[in-house]
């Protein structure tokens, strides 16, 4: 089981918040790592969790909305059509934890509307 990390309410920390629940750190330590405290980018994402002793893929897969195919642990990105600010989130072991509401199952995630779902490898170095 992982330990949920909420991001501060109203704030763009999320991406923050998926790095400290994968890496077991506090969302201090994530944001201290990142060096950023608001919105940020796959760079900076894959930066941090390198400073945190992980590796992860270059860039976003596409999975075919089949939870089977994905990895035990990853971040997934959610993405909606006409917003320029997307979501991130942890698939961990069939479970999805969201750092701005908890956690839910895959088919609860699907309901959010139209939404783009693609997911990011991580490995323990």
């Amino acid at each position: 089981m992982m330990e949920l990390v909420l991001q501060p309410p109203g704030s763009y920390k999320c991406t923050q918040a998926c790095v400290a629940m994968v890496a077991g750190v506090s969302l201090k330590k994530s944001i201290k790592a990142f060096g950023l405290e608001h919105a940020t980018n796959l760079y900076a994402m894959r930066n941090a969790l390198k400073k945190l002793g992980f590796d992860s893929a270059e860039k976003y897969q596409s999975f075919g909305k089949k939870p089977k195919r994905l990895p035990k642990t990853c971040i997934l990105r959610l993405a909606w059509p006409g917003r320029k600010v997307g979501h991130c989130v942890v698939w961990h072991d069939g479970q999805v934890y969201d750092p701005g509401l908890g956690t839910c199952d895959f088919e609860e995630l699907l309901l959010t509307g139209k939404v783009s779902i693609t997911y990011l490898r991580i490995t323990k170095k």
